[in-house]
């Protein structure tokens, strides 16, 4: 019993005390290295927050992101990220998840202004990303690719 007790409660204590600030401010000491800079403003709670983040690349905004909040459990992480906005791509919700069950892999899923379902994976052990599209407009159609599932973007980086 006071095992269970000791591991619950170091459990608890992980996620609490996750250094989140310095995960994100090393991510942003690597990001800078492909001058890709990161402004925001980080809300302290029990579930990190960030607020009004612009994204730029050469000095070139790319992004603004409303809100970004950032889930980090054990098992099982997420971010949500509300009403992103560059290049004329408007996302009003766009959910990242992660899991140790399947660690080589990232869960997206988000609504759009190109179309009204995002659903796909980032690869992380073969390096690519798939991404479907649920009704996209017509104007982004001749980018996309088609299989029997429907229209995707497909990339390897």
């Amino acid at each position: 019993m006071k095992q269970t007790v000791f591991f619950i409660g170091f459990l608890l204590g992980l996620i609490l005390f996750f250094p989140v600030k310095e995960l994100f401010f090393y991510t942003q000491r690597v990001l800078q290295k492909k001058d890709i800079h990161i402004q925001t403003k980080i809300k302290n709670s029990f579930l990190p927050t960030f607020a009004d983040t612009k994204i730029y690349k050469n000095n070139i905004l790319l992004f603004n992101i409303q809100k970004a909040t950032l889930k980090p459990f054990i098992f099982y992480n997420k971010m949500e990220i509300k009403n992103l906005k560059g290049l004329n791509i408007k996302i009003k919700d766009l959910n990242i998840t992660y899991t140790v069950f399947n660690p080589f892999e990232m869960q997206i899923k988000a609504t759009s202004n190109l179309s009204s379902l995002i659903q796909g994976e980032i690869n992380l052990k073969k390096h690519f990303v798939k991404i479907y599209l649920q009704n996209p407009k017509d104007s982004i159609k001749r980018l996309l690719k088609k299989d029997d599932k429907g229209y995707y973007y497909y990339a390897i980086y």
